[in-house]
């Protein structure tokens, strides 16, 4: 699958990957549109099931809600949830290619 952008935890490395599949599972989830929820990172229920999505696409297919969270939480614990956040902006921004942004967020392949 092409596209997507990794994430360095204490434990392991992951990948993102919101693709179109990915945006209308998470609209499904949510109960709204893609957009919609993109206004509501104040919410940790709407970020874990953004990521439990972005993760699924990336590879980790049978994982759940539960899972999710604790890999956001191995990412927060080696770097901050401020890079949690500024990593999920960068692929947001690949897969919806808004303009202005480099497609290069793919590194070496999570897991």
């Amino acid at each position: 699958m092409a596209g997507g952008t990794i994430l360095e935890g204490v434990n392991d490395t992951y990948k993102i990957n919101i693709s179109i599949n990915a945006q209308s599972d998470i609209e499904d989830a949510l109960g709204k549109s893609i957009f919609e929820s993109l206004g509501d990172f104040n919410s940790i229920k709407t970020l874990r099931t953004i990521f439990t999505f972005g993760l699924r696409y990336g590879g980790r297919e049978k994982l759940n809600y539960t899972e999710a969270g604790e890999i956001m939480d191995d990412v927060i614990a080696k770097h901050s949830f401020k890079y949690l956040g500024e990593k999920l902006h960068t692929e947001l921004n690949r897969a919806l290619k808004v303009e202005g942004e480099s497609d290069d967020s793919e590194g070496e392949e999570g897991k």
